[in-house]
């Protein structure tokens, strides 16, 4: 006899008089050695917000798929049927610069790309990221996502965490001679960082080799004086479409 779990109401027609279904999959099979419907009491699983009813995550940074119906009114040559979708665990993909875990969302005609694996752990079982606070390894292993290594914080509390965990041998940048300091450090949106010291070089560097092709190469100075002058028409057309548009509401330009 297979196993049965009550149906979840979004899922349960109006005059369904059996509100049972059998467990995803049996509990002795699993690729990772946990049931999707029945794992061990140490790992707890919340809705994932935004896709109640479809995904789900755990305090373990495991994410799954859950059984649903859904209503098919047209097939070819046939009646419309119920639908059965089976839930599993989902596969998870690492970023190859930061190593954290993110995956695509999808359920409820919704999708939500490329989502971090840890924010959605806090979402789930802490809340909303608040203004300002981003999400904080506490051991800086990128992809460890459990519950109790999580934590929203200031981007002061992850230096923090780095400096804790042993960061010295990152604390400087790839060429040795800066450090990776709070006014030094160019934060990226993919969880890397950049060196502001490097960078402002290596934009001199090219602005130096520009100047010296302009000396060069007068076809080269010609097309870059055009982009320049075009480049000032258009803000100076903005500027003056500001100053109108100012001076038609009554205000100072």
């Amino acid at each position: 006899m297979k196993s049965t779990v009550p149906l979840i109401k979004s899922d349960v027609a109006a005059d369904a008089t059996n509100t049972l279904r059998p467990l995803t999959h049996p509990l002795e099979q699993s690729k990772e050695g946990l049931s999707v419907n029945a794992t061990p009491e140490s790992e707890q699983w919340r809705p994932i917000p935004g896709f109640e009813g479809y995904l789900e995550v755990s305090d373990q940074g495991r994410v799954r798929s859950l059984d649903r119906m859904t209503y098919v009114s047209k097939s070819r040559g046939g009646n419309p049927y119920w639908r059965r979708h089976k839930g599993r665990i989902l596969d998870q993909m690492t970023h190859p610069r930061g190593g954290y875990k993110y995956i695509t969302l999808s359920g409820g005609g919704k999708v939500r790309p490329n989502a971090k694996v840890h924010h959605l752990v806090l979402e789930a079982f802490v809340g909303p990221r608040p203004s300002g606070m981003e999400c904080c390894h506490a051991n800086d292993t990128p992809d460890d996502n459990r519950l109790v290594n999580l934590r929203w914080g200031t981007r002061e509390d992850n230096e923090a965490d780095k400096a804790a965990n042993g960061g010295s041998a990152q604390a400087r940048c790839k060429s040795g001679e800066h450090e990776y300091t709070l006014e030094n450090t160019i934060h990226l949106k993919n969880g890397a960082r950049r060196c502001r010291a490097c960078n402002r070089r290596d934009r001199a560097k090219v602005n130096e080799r520009i100047r010296q092709r302009r000396r060069s190469d007068p076809a080269y100075a010609e097309e870059c004086r055009r982009k320049e002058l075009a480049a000032y028409h258009s803000r100076s057309g903005e500027i003056n479409a500001r100053r109108r548009d100012r001076r038609a509401a009554g205000r100072p330009a």
